[in-house]
């Protein structure tokens, strides 16, 4: 027998989600030369670190203060790489994380079918 679990929760003004977990949600879209990413959180973390790396190395890293009310998004100029990754780390641990490689880097990227961008309600099932 086969068992699935699904979490909801609404997430805001981050554009959409790329990837999730019970903690928190994030939306990496590239176009062009720029970078805008969010997240949201399902909980209030202080001094959470943001981070954008390109190709492994860490470009741009900022700690936030983060909770439901209160989602995070940042636009940031990128030089051209083959892999993009934003993270969202708290109290030592991965909040949560995605990577666009280099197929999508340079283009603009959708959410995941049956989502929609702006206030919503995300699944993850484990």
């Amino acid at each position: 027998t086969k068992t699935v679990t699904q979490f909801w929760y609404p997430f805001q003004a981050i554009g959409g989600a790329k990837n999730a977990t019970k903690e928190a949600a994030v939306n990496l879209e590239v176009k062009a030369n720029q970078a805008t990413l969010g997240f949201h959180t399902t909980q209030a973390y202080r001094q959470a670190k943001a981070t954008l790396s390109t190709n492994g190395e860490t470009l741009w890293t900022q700690n936030i203060d983060i909770d439901p009310a209160h989602p995070f998004t940042q636009t940031i100029q990128l030089p051209a790489a083959s892999k993009v990754e934003a993270t969202l780390q708290a109290n030592g641990r991965t909040l949560v994380s995605y990577v666009l490689q280099s197929a999508n880097v340079g283009q603009a990227s959708r959410p995941a079918a049956g989502l929609q961008a702006g206030p919503s309600s995300f699944y993850i099932s484990e």
